[in-house]
Parts: C-alpha cells; structure tokens; sequence
C-alpha cells in the first residue's frame, strides 16, 4: 500500500520519462544493468499514461534482433494482457533466466500497427561505446549505447582510436541513448569541453 501511495504521487507529477517511483527491487535490477551484466531481452522499459513502452532496445540484444523498436508498446506478455499492470510486474514477466523465450506483443503509437516477437532471453553484456569510420570518409561515427559503468572510459579509447585512425571529423551517435549513471555523462560531456565545468548543480 505505501508503494502504491507513493507511485500514485509521483505519477500525479505529470513528469513523464523523468520522475518515476522504484521499488527496492527494481533498484536492485537497474543497479544491475549499470554494472553492464544482466540476464533478459536488452530492452530499456519505461511506464508512459498507464503503458510500458520500450525506450530503446540495447545493441546486440535479443530485443533489437527481434525487431524491437523505441517507441513501441507493450500490451501482452507470452499471450496474457499487461493492461492495468505496474511496470515493475510486467518487466518480472520479461526478465527470467538466459536461453528461456518470451514473446512480446507490441504496438506501434505511430500507425497502431500489432506484431509479435518471440525472444531468446540471454546474459546482455552492455557494450557502451562502438565506433568506426563512416565509408569513403575520415568521419567517425562514435557511438554511445547508455551511459552505464565505465562508458566515459570506452569513450576516450573509442576517441583515441579514431585520432590514431587518422579521423578528422566525429559525429556522436546518442539514438536511443535511455541515459544511466550522471558521473558517466558528465564525464563524458567533459572530453569536448577544453576546461570549466561541465555540470553546475544548485
């Protein structure tokens, strides 16, 4: 009951995709994805007006060779409707054990469009950063998946590499970038920054 009491009132905000009430256990969940290692599908979830929607699937995941796209709402897990649910029961239903299946039945809030996707479940390994040269040019496209445990390091040798690769332009690839750990972000803001502050709180 006081969960429910305290979720309603963070609710009532309106702060949709910003505030949002955590249960221990989802806290201990999310500390793991920070840490880069967890069993599940590799999807980003989020509670938007009453529904789960999928944030952003991580790269290299069940979730994103499935098919699984930001934006899309889930409203039935292995068959059974998740309607009136809390995000903490349906993301239960997702999550289980590495090599189990779940099937997800989503829709597309842009034309309304179902589809179902049937997902081997696995340990993600979170690879923050990836980068590599745009073809026939000197660009490197550097790419930050979510800003978890160590991803302002992977950024500098990612930056490195693309100097000694002879790079002279950069273009940073933040799509569907769910955010994580601000230390990271800050740190990560700072290798652009030639001195100062790259984040001034009140």
């Amino acid at each position: 009951m006081t969960h429910a009491a305290i979720r309603g009132m963070v609710d009532s905000l309106g702060d949709t995709g910003h505030s949002v009430f955590l249960t221990p256990r989802m806290v201990r969940e999310d500390n793991e994805r920070m840490r880069g290692r967890f069993p599940g599908i590799g999807a980003e979830v989020q509670m938007r007006n009453k529904q789960v929607v999928i944030v952003a699937p991580l790269d290299g995941s069940p979730a994103q060779k499935a098919g699984l796209r930001a934006g899309d709402i889930v409203f039935r897990v292995d068959g059974k409707d998740v309607a009136g649910e809390t995000l903490e029961e349906v993301v239960r239903k997702i999550r289980g054990p590495a090599g189990t299946s779940v099937v997800l039945s989503v829709r597309d809030p842009q034309s309304d469009h179902t589809r179902s996707l049937t997902m081997v479940r696995a340990v993600i390994h979170v690879q923050n950063v990836s980068w590599g040269l745009l073809p026939g040019t000197l660009i490197a496209d550097v790419r930050i998946a979510a800003f978890s445990k160590n991803a302002a390091d992977g950024l500098r040798k990612a930056l490195s590499a693309a100097q000694d690769a002879g790079a002279r332009a950069l273009v940073l690839d933040l799509r569907d970038d769910p955010g994580g750990l601000l230390d990271q972000a800050v740190a990560a803001a700072g290798e652009f920054l030639p001195g100062g502050n790259a984040l001034l709180e009140k």
